[in-house]
């Protein structure tokens, strides 16, 4: 194994393990962490220059501690689809269900059945339906906050409303899941949030008006996907 190499495909980071395979001794791993060549973000695993620990090193580090078959979920998926600015500042990190990783500052672990990743940034995340609607499921989010994110996902990022439909028929225990099917039928086209999709479904079809010109311009002023 190219330690090199594998470290420059992992944001500058690798695992005790993937050393210890490339030929280096633990004393040699000692050795370049006491010299402040290498620097230890989780135990185990460790930052291969003398740079700053930036969000992506984090993430990364965070799947390295946790293992075989993790992803970024939540927060972290939402950051990397650019569906958030800020990243966030605890790593939320997706493992089959038969994995017991051991937790670490800064690193939160769910256990899921079903995941599914794809890469982004070279790091593998939650499908952007997956995303999504993984979001609008947090505790706290409101019926409004959801349908505001699903209409940026559709509007700014490679994703349909019938392909979020689809992820949310098979959430029968989503809470905001009546919501959001009637919502789904409307964000694709424009609709940024709950009122604004109401009023269309419930105001503007029964009575055969258009949309209003402010709408209009706004899904116009998005030029093609």
């Amino acid at each position: 194994m190219d330690l090199d190499r594998v470290a420059r495909r992992q944001q500058g980071v690798v695992s005790r393990a993937q050393a210890l395979e490339a030929g280096l001794s633990p004393g040699q791993v000692r050795w370049r962490l006491q010299r402040g060549r290498w620097r230890a973000i989780h135990p185990g695993v460790y930052l291969t220059n003398n740079g700053t620990v930036d969000w992506p090193s984090r993430a990364r580090a965070a799947l390295l501690r946790c293992g075989r078959g993790s992803v970024l979920i939540l927060s972290a998926a939402c950051y990397l689809w650019r569906l958030e600015r800020t990243p966030p500042a605890v790593v939320t990190v997706g493992v089959p269900t038969d994995r017991h990783p051991e937790p670490a500052d800064g690193l939160v672990v769910v256990r899921r059945r079903r995941l599914e990743p794809v890469t982004v940034d070279g790091l593998p995340v939650t499908r952007l339906p997956v995303t999504v609607l993984d979001m609008a499921d947090r505790p706290g989010c409101s019926v409004d906050d959801a349908v505001a994110l699903a209409a940026r996902a559709c509007q700014e990022r490679a994703v349909d409303a019938a392909a979020l439909r689809r992820e949310l028929d098979g959430r029968r225990r989503h809470q905001h899941r009546r919501e959001l099917r009637l919502a789904f039928a409307e964000v694709g086209n424009g609709a940024e949030s709950l009122p604004e999709t109401t009023f269309e479904t419930t105001v503007r079809r029964p009575h055969g008006r258009r949309p209003s010109s402010g709408r209009s311009s706004r899904t116009t002023d998005r030029g093609p996907t």
